[in-house]
């Protein structure tokens, strides 16, 4: 990805979470689900300066169980001592009532 990249989907659910890779040229996303709650997800961390790794988050909590939209896009500045801007993304999680 690069920093003009972005991405959408709609899902049903009350919880979304994501599962990513830590990499040391890994950037960060900033999503919103239905245009304001907004959540930054980073793709690296001072371990992975030479290690990768997966992990996995959850985003949003408590949301009405119903349709809901994300948007995500990369953004354009590197984080901490990260050789790029690439966000992997391994996983998503919806759970729903």
């Amino acid at each position: 990805m690069n920093n003009t990249d972005t991405f959408s989907l709609t899902f049903k659910g009350t919880k979304l979470g994501f599962e990513r890779i830590l990499a040391p040229d890994g950037g960060k996303l900033h999503c919103t689900v239905d245009g304001n709650k907004e959540a930054n997800i980073d793709f690296w961390d001072k371990y992975s300066i030479h290690n990768s790794g997966q992990v996995a988050s959850v985003l949003y909590y408590h949301l009405n169980n119903g349709k809901h939209t994300l948007k995500c896009e990369v953004s354009n500045k590197k984080i901490g001592k990260s050789t790029g801007r690439v966000c992997r993304i391994t996983g998503l999680e919806v759970t729903a009532k």
